[in-house]
C-alpha cells in the first residue's frame, strides 16, 4: 500500500508544475493576443501572473528532480537485489518461477496441466539455452564418381562450422559417427580445429586401418586453453554409398544459419527434405546438376536435412 501511495504522490507532484507551465503559457499567449484591447495595467498584470506561474513551475520541477532521482535509484536497487536473490535459489525453486513467468507472459494458467508441451519444454528444451551452439554451418556434397555397374556413388563431403562454448567449461566432443549400413566404404576422414583467425589448433587423421565402417570417431578439445571460447571446425570425408540410399544431416547442438549444397552429374537428380521449424526461412536454388539450400534461422538439436541421389529415368520420345 505504501509503495502504491508513493507512486501516486510522485505523479501528482509532477502534475502540478506541468499544469502551472500550461497555465502560464495560456495567460502569456492571451495577454499578447488581446494586447490591443487591454490597458497597460491589465496587460502588465497578466504578464506578471504568467511569468510567476512559469517561475514557480520551474522551481518546483528543480526541487522535485532530486526526489525522482532518488525514486529511480531505489527502483534500480530493488532490481539488483532481486537479481542477486535469484542467483541464490536452487533449480527447483527457479523452475517454479519459470512456470509462473510463462503463465504470466502468455496469460494462460493452463500451460502446465498434465500432458501439455510445457513439461517437455522444461525437461528437454530449456537446457539448450545454456549449452554450446554452432553458427555459419555449411555442408558441401560433391559426387566424384558414379559406378553404374555397382549402382554406387563415391562422394566427397565437407562440413564447416563455428562452435561456441556459450559459457560452459569445455567444448563438446567433436563426433563423426556413421549409421549401420550408411556407407559401403570409407576412404578418407580428416577433422581440423582452428581458431576463428584460421590458426590450426588440432588435427585428426585416422589411419586407413581405423576407417572402419561402424567405427565412431571422436575428437576431444579438453586440452584447449580456457580462454578460447570459440573454434572453427572442418570435417572432410570421402565414402561410397548405394545410389538411392537416404542420408541425413542431424544437428547435435543448437545451430544458427546453415547452407547445404550438392553437385552431381546430369544423369542424377537429388531429393531433399529440410526438417526445420520455420519453413519461411528456407531458400532453395535448384540447377540442372546442382542444389543449394539456405536456412537463416535457429535449428534445434536432432533437426536437420534428409537427401537422396536418384538416377534420372531415360527420356523416351
Amino acid at each position: 500500500m505504501n509503495k502504491k501511495g508513493n507512486n501516486v504522490t510522485h505523479r501528482l507532484l509532477w502534475a502540478y508544475p506541468l499544469l502551472l507551465v500550461f497555465l502560464s503559457l495560456i495567460i502569456l499567449s492571451l495577454s499578447f493576443y488581446f494586447k490591443n484591447y487591454l490597458n497597460e495595467v491589465l496587460f502588465n498584470l497578466f504578464q506578471v501572473i504568467g511569468a510567476s506561474f512559469f517561475s514557480i513551475a520551474i522551481v518546483t520541477i528543480l526541487l522535485e528532480f532530486k526526489n525522482w532521482k532518488d525514486y529511480f535509484e531505489r527502483i534500480l536497487l530493488n532490481i539488483l537485489k532481486m537479481e542477486s536473490h535469484l542467483s541464490t535459489l536452487d533449480k527447483e525453486r527457479l523452475s517454479e518461477l519459470l512456470r509462473s513467468l510463462l503463465k504470466a507472459y502468455f496469460k494462460n494458467s493452463c500451460i502446465d496441466e498434465k500432458g501439455t508441451f510445457f513439461w517437455h519444454f522444461k525437461d528437454n528444451l530449456v537446457r539448450y539455452v545454456s549449452e554450446p551452439y554452432r553458427t555459419n554451418i555449411s555442408a558441401s556434397i560433391q559426387i566424384e564418381d558414379v559406378n553404374d555397374d555397382e549402382n554406387t556413388l563415391t562422394i566427397n563431403d565437407v562440413i564447416c562450422y563455428d562452435l561456441y562454448k556459450n559459457g560452459t567449461p569445455n567444448f563438446p566432443i567433436i563426433k563423426w559417427i556413421p549409421d549401420d549400413g550408411e556407407f559401403l566404404k570409407v576412404d578418407d576422414l580428416k577433422i581440423q580445429i582452428k581458431d576463428l583467425n584460421g590458426i590450426l589448433l588440432k588435427e585428426y587423421l585416422p589411419s586407413e586401418d581405423k576407417l572402419d565402417l561402424n567405427k565412431k570417431h571422436e575428437v576431444s578439445l579438453a586440452e584447449l586453453k580456457e580462454s578460447i571460447d570459440s573454434v572453427s571446425i572442418r570435417i572432410e570425408s570421402k565414402y561410397k554409398i548405394d545410389i538411392g540410399n537416404y542420408q541425413y544431416w542431424q544437428m547435435p547442438y543448437p545451430t544458427k544459419n546453415f547452407i547445404f549444397s550438392a553437385s552431381f552429374p546430369e544423369n542424377l537428380s537429388i531429393r531433399v527434405k529440410p526438417m526445420v521449424i520455420d519453413s519461411n526461412s528456407i531458400e532453395i536454388i535448384s540447377g540442372k546438376n546442382s542444389y543449394l539450400l539456405k536456412y537463416n534461422n535457429w535449428i534445434l538439436p536432432t533437426a536437420g536435412v534428409v537427401w537422396s541421389f536418384l538416377k534420372k529415368k531415360p527420356f523416351n520420345r
